[in-house]
């Protein structure tokens, strides 16, 4: 699930997911973050899964890769 998503779903303001943070994270790294504007460090993506109870993974910011079917579609 991406972080967007997962924030969404809960009603989770930005402020308060960086709250979970104790201060080490701001609400404006957490919309880079949403947006994919950056990505969070190791650590960090360590955290969101804590926080998230494993909803929101190191492998839901990887940029969408293609399945078979776009693949298919795009050789036609």
């Amino acid at each position: 699930m991406k972080l967007l998503d997962y924030l969404k779903l809960n009603e989770i303001a930005d402020e308060a997911f960086a709250a979970e943070f104790d201060g080490e994270i701001s609400a404006s790294a957490v919309r880079k973050w949403k947006y994919g504007e950056r990505n969070p460090r190791l650590p960090e993506l360590v955290r969101i899964e804590e926080i998230t109870n494993g909803a929101v993974t190191a492998r839901d910011f990887l940029p969408d890769q293609p399945t078979q079917t776009d693949l298919t579609e795009a050789a036609s």
